[in-house]
């Protein structure tokens, strides 16, 4: 009889430590979960600066696009609008207004061809938000230059400018 009780106390004592125990757990939980949710929260909550790296990203898919093995490709330069769609670039580059881009072609003895698609007004712009390092309402632009050969063998000097004035923040909807 006596280990009976002995067993019951116990069994009664376990059962309070258990209870006991379940209500830290809860409380560890919760203070996890918010120490996710408030950094998750700090994480998300500021813009990023994407401006140079997408100017930089749109310079060489155009560079990509247009020169293929060190040949220029003709058909580009003759029909401007199948830059963008071939060149796998959103329509929205063109009209946004937070993007430019302009390509000249340089093909010696004064005979030179331009295209720009976007915002023209980054040209004045862009040294600007280059200059500044923290210059939030200029963009901030690359060229690249390089020399390519045509498709009759003579050399061709190519300038890429692109600009990028799109900051990404990352919003709840």
């Amino acid at each position: 009889m006596k280990k009976k009780i002995k067993m019951a106390i116990k069994m009664k004592s376990k059962k309070a430590d258990s209870k006991l125990l379940s209500i830290w757990w809860f409380a560890v939980l919760v203070v996890i979960l918010a120490g996710i949710l408030i950094g998750t929260s700090v994480f998300f909550s500021d813009k990023v600066d994407v401006r140079y790296y997408e100017a930089n990203a749109l310079g060489n898919r155009i560079a990509d696009c247009i020169v293929y093995k060190g040949v220029l490709n003709e058909e580009y330069i003759a029909d401007k609008s199948k830059i963008l769609a071939d060149c796998f670039i959103s329509d929205n580059v063109g009209k946004d207004g937070n993007y430019y881009i302009n390509i000249t072609i340089d093909y010696g003895k004064a005979n030179i061809k331009e295209l720009i698609f976007g915002n023209a007004a980054f040209e004045k712009d862009c040294p600007i938000g280059n200059a500044m390092k923290s210059a939030r309402n200029y963009p901030k632009c690359l060229t690249k230059e390089f020399e390519v050969y045509d498709a009759f063998g003579n050399k061709v000097k190519i300038e890429i400018k692109t600009g990028s004035n799109k900051e990404y923040r990352v919003e709840s909807k």
